[in-house]
């Protein structure tokens, strides 16, 4: 009754058909899929997380559970499988993961132009200074009086300088 309740099939849909006829998809990765298949083959017990598809397309995130059921003559003649939706953790691990990615480019961007700031610029000045065995050049652009335009139009006319500035750069790269 879980799984029916879990998938949205009825009991006359499911009976007789296996679990990957049912609920195997265009997304469900064929990794876990195969640890599942190669676990029932060598009768051995599997744990893995995999998308399934409900009855009426809605895909859901299941934590599988496989083990062998050995009868007393020491042979497998059934699996049992426990699933539990995941769903909800999924879409919370893709959320902050993106959260994080956000973060990450906010802490490694100036916020008014965009463009990469001085910790970005280390970084990269890091990683491709120890793989690479070539010569870089490195320019720096200063914007002469640039604290004058601040002092004598504000803040907002500085701010226009810059963001315009940081266009031409970008056009021209």
């Amino acid at each position: 009754h879980a799984f029916l309740e879990l998938t949205g099939y009825t009991i006359t849909e499911a009976l007789g058909r296996k679990p990957d006829n049912l609920l195997h998809g265009e997304l469900t990765d064929p990794t876990a899929r195969r640890r599942i298949t190669e676990a029932i083959a060598s009768e051995a017990p599997v744990r893995t997380e995999i998308m399934y598809y409900k009855q009426n397309g809605d895909r859901f995130w299941a934590a599988v559970s496989l083990s062998p059921i050995i009868s007393r003559d020491g042979t497998v003649n059934r699996f049992v499988a426990i699933a539990t939706d995941i769903t909800e953790r999924k879409l919370s691990q893709v959320r902050l993961e993106e959260a994080q990615r956000a973060a990450e480019h906010i802490a490694l961007h100036d916020t008014l132009t965009a463009l990469p700031n001085r910790r970005a610029l280390d970084l990269l000045l890091e990683e491709t200074v120890a793989i690479s065995e070539n010569f870089r050049t490195l320019v720096r652009i200063d914007l002469d009086h640039f604290k004058s335009v601040n002092d004598t139009h504000g803040h907002a006319a500085g701010d226009h300088v810059l963001r315009h500035v940081s266009d031409i750069l970008l056009n021209i790269i």
